[in-house]
């Protein structure tokens, strides 16, 4: 016998301060490091889009059931932070604020997260597409 688990969640996280961050390459960051864990981690992401306000992610996120969920978040928020600081020049100061909000999200109402999630639309980061984490390297 086989089974298949699928474990949905929706999550949000803010830049510390809830500042307005979030922004072009900063999106394209944030992309990448989504991404690599994801590729790194057997997790798939079915929707990323920052907040309208620039000063919120949205992630809906289908994680294998052998990795946590804390993990995950920790790992992406940490290795996004670092690209984003490095990038803005200000490396050991936290780009990310404490904590994060997260979600279950059922099959049934996976189509609707997922339009939640598309619809929350920042037009500075909307025609970016996350780098090619294989042909890419970050320091």
């Amino acid at each position: 016998m086989s089974s298949q688990t699928f474990l949905f969640y929706h999550l949000v996280f803010t830049p510390k301060y809830r500042r307005p961050w979030l922004e072009g390459w900063s999106c394209a960051l944030v992309a990448f490091s989504v991404s690599t864990i994801c590729r790194y981690t057997g997790a798939h992401y079915l929707a990323l889009n920052p907040g309208p306000t620039r000063d919120h992610v949205h992630l809906l996120v289908c994680l294998p059931p052998d990795v946590a969920l804390a993990s995950f978040v920790r790992d992406v928020k940490s290795m996004s932070g670092r690209l984003i600081n490095a990038r803005r020049g200000t490396t050991g100061s936290p780009f990310w604020g404490a904590g994060y909000f997260a979600r279950t999200v059922g099959r049934g109402s996976l189509e609707s997260a997922q339009r939640y999630v598309e619809q929350q639309f920042n037009t500075d980061c909307a025609c970016i597409a996350p780098p090619d984490p294989e042909k890419t390297t970050f320091i």
